[in-house]
């Protein structure tokens, strides 16, 4: 397994979920490498698997190909997986020299149009045909990058539901965060571009015009967080909670009675599975992905982008209508179950690793 870092975000939490179903496997061994030395999980010291650290110089260190050559050919993999673009080129020339099956698992969103010539356009033109087989975790982001067709195979992510045993009192994490009796809807995503809390902190804001038991909870960090905390009026601010990535984040989802996923892209959103199995109702952007998880008026609804308005007043019906709030988020949960086991997943993959090894039906 090939992969950037291993922090918080979504391919990263789902590498993690998979190599918990691989532990488990007796006739699978696998090793992991990561190109930096940023390992935030510490459960993937708790798994089988070894796990090495490539420091790289820059983004592009041509040194990396000599030192995961030396790494691969010392474990001697059947199988080399890369979950990144740039990972990517550096496996396949690895996989190349080695003779290994190479797995392209770098398709994670769904952008509506990829710009010719673009990093995303070169890299997966490049990589895509000296791949055996071209993973993306929703049909959506198939559709997006058009890999040839006889090499590419939708896994969904899948959910480890013992994530959600023993989880922090909910009273305990309200006092933490100073809220009382209010009604709490929140968001978790990373403040990059591809996420839209714009629109969410402007949905919150209507509707604090009209009701003052709601707060606001944002989590999770990136280069855009001042910028968005700078959009919130000086007389909510009361209201909206921003907080850092939580170790334990299904503690603090636990306590939202709404959640919400505004964004532009997206593949299958860990975020929204969370929120699902904790048995609350969604309201998201019909971005990628999404519309293949979240089923628009029956465990959520979907709205445009870029339509705060239109955010917010979904956000309102659900506020007003707690029975069918309750009604959603029971579908929800039930869903998660029955689709997007972790279980699911992980014989999917096992699945794809035989018939790339043993020739199996696809």
């Amino acid at each position: 397994m090939l992969i950037d870092k291993l922090a918080d975000g979504g391919k990263e939490r789902r590498l993690i979920e998979l190599l918990k179903g691989l532990s488990d496997a007796k006739a699978i061994v696998y090793e992991v490498v990561v190109l930096s030395d940023l390992v935030t999980y510490e459960e993937a010291y708790q798994l089988k698997g070894e796990i090495h650290c490539i420091r790289r110089k820059s983004k592009k260190d041509l040194t990396v190909f000599k030192q995961l050559y030396d790494i691969c050919k010392s474990f001697g993999p059947d199988i080399i997986q890369a979950w990144e673009s740039m990972a990517s080129i550096y496996g396949i020339v690895t996989a190349q020299r080695i003779k290994s099956k190479f797995i392209n698992a770098s398709i994670t969103n769904a952008p509506e149009k990829i710009k010719a010539f673009s990093k995303l356009w070169l890299r997966s033109r490049l990589t895509f045909p000296f791949s055996d087989a071209i993973i993306g975790n929703s049909e959506a982001g198939l559709d997006s990058y058009q890999p040839p067709k006889a090499k590419s195979y939708c896994i969904r992510n899948g959910f480890d539901f013992k994530r959600i045993e023993g989880l922090t009192p909910e009273n305990n994490v309200k006092e933490r965060l100073k809220i009382g009796n209010e009604r709490v809807i929140g968001m978790v995503a990373a403040f990059n571009p591809k996420k839209d809390y714009k629109s969410f902190v402007l949905a919150s804001t209507y509707l604090l015009e009209e009701k003052n038991n709601v707060i606001f909870i944002c989590v999770g960090e990136g280069h855009q967080k001042e910028d968005i905390k700078k959009l919130v009026p000086s007389k909510y601010v009361s209201r909206f909670r921003f907080l850092d990535w939580q170790k334990k984040v299904e503690s603090v989802i636990n306590i939202f009675d709404i959640g919400v996923l505004s964004s532009y892209s997206e593949g299958i959103s860990n975020a929204i599975m969370e929120y699902m199995v904790l048995g609350l109702p969604v309201v998201a952007t019909r971005a990628g992905g999404t519309k293949e998880l979240v089923v628009d008026g029956e465990t959520g609804f979907l709205v445009e982008k870029n339509s705060p308005d239109k955010l917010a007043g979904k956000l309102k019906i659900l506020l007003d209508d707690p029975q069918r709030a309750e009604l959603m988020g029971r579908k929800g949960k039930e869903r998660i179950y029955n689709q997007f086991s972790l279980d699911k997943m992980v014989t999917d993959y096992i699945r794809l690793y035989k018939h790339l090894i043993y020739g199996n039906s696809k």
